[in-house]
């Protein structure tokens, strides 16, 4: 299933006209194709959009993806990696602000998303 297939609705959220995120397949729609996204990934990617301009730290997202902290705040930074790769054959990225955390430097949703609770 390609973007242009997509209606918006409640479990997708359509961003820029280039990508759509689908909350219930967990899955990132392209004009060039499907993307699949791990669980984590997907949170991280949630949480990077909202508030897009912002700077989100490593503990902010751990909290996103791990609630409890039984991991690494350094395990975000192995997602991240994973998630770039991902993205790399577009112009969509992830910056690292040295000492902070991460913000999203790519299309943003063209309205916000209240729905979204991690």
């Amino acid at each position: 299933m390609y973007i242009d297939s997509f209606q918006p609705g409640a479990s997708q959220l359509h961003i820029d006209n280039q990508f759509c995120l689908d909350f219930i397949r967990l899955d990132l729609y392209t004009h060039e194709g499907p993307l699949s996204l791990t669980l984590n990934e997907y949170r991280i990617l949630m949480g990077l959009l909202h508030s897009p301009e912002r700077i989100k730290s490593r503990a902010y997202l751990l909290d996103i993806i791990a609630p409890d902290h039984k991991i690494s705040v350094r395990n975000i930074d192995v997602h991240i990696r994973s998630l770039r790769q991902k993205l790399s054959t577009r112009s969509w990225q992830v910056e690292t602000i040295r000492g902070l955390g991460y913000r999203w430097t790519g299309p943003v949703p063209s309205s916000t998303y209240q729905n979204y609770s991690h």
